[in-house]
């Protein structure tokens, strides 16, 4: 995580609190498929329980909620290259522009298979995708289309994909996501 943080801020390093080391052993348990996950799901920090919403599972992607600068992308970044569970990194606010160029079929690769780099992701031949930052992208258009694209993607995945792991970050809360996303 030091090396993930002082890439985009040289002579930076994480900010390992009690919080940060309770999601660490808790996304650690997750990547290691290790049911020792659902403990964690079920406990409280400063009072508030670790699980917003749903019930907790192995077999589903995350979600990642907290305001900004608190070290969400980068804690899941850490989790990439992992030797279970290997993932690709989006940011949301790159979806507009990609629709915008290409179109449906420029969206349509997030959600195929996302094929693993046997030299980074442990010989795993599909890969999940990490969305980060979403409900900060613009609508995209293209042509006369207009998409919300990470809505798009997301659903397609869970139509396309089931059982192939859909991780996310964002700043707001799950009642936004749930105006805009539907």
């Amino acid at each position: 995580l030091n090396a993930i943080v002082a890439e985009k801020n040289p002579g930076k390093s994480y900010r390992l609190t009690n919080d940060t080391r309770f999601v660490l052993a808790m996304l650690c348990c997750y990547f290691a498929q290790d049911k020792d996950f659902l403990w964690y799901c079920n406990q409280r920090i400063d009072g508030r329980p670790v699980l917003i919403t749903g019930t907790p599972s192995l077999d589903k992607g995350l979600g990642l909620f907290g305001p900004t600068g608190v070290g969400k992308t980068d804690t899941l970044r850490a989790f990439l290259h992992n030797p279970r569970l290997s993932f690709a990194y989006l940011n949301a606010k790159k979806l507009p522009g990609i629709f915008e160029s290409e179109g449906y079929m420029g969206l349509s690769r997030y959600y195929s298979f996302q094929k693993g780099v046997l030299s980074t992701h442990f010989g795993q031949e599909k890969i999940g995708l990490f969305v980060d930052d979403i409900h900060a992208e613009d609508v995209g258009s293209h042509f006369a289309s207009s998409c919300e694209t990470v809505e798009n993607v997301l659903y397609q995945r869970w139509e396309r994909l089931p059982g192939n792991y859909t991780h996310f970050t964002t700043n707001n809360k799950v009642s936004e996501l749930g105006k805009r996303y539907g």
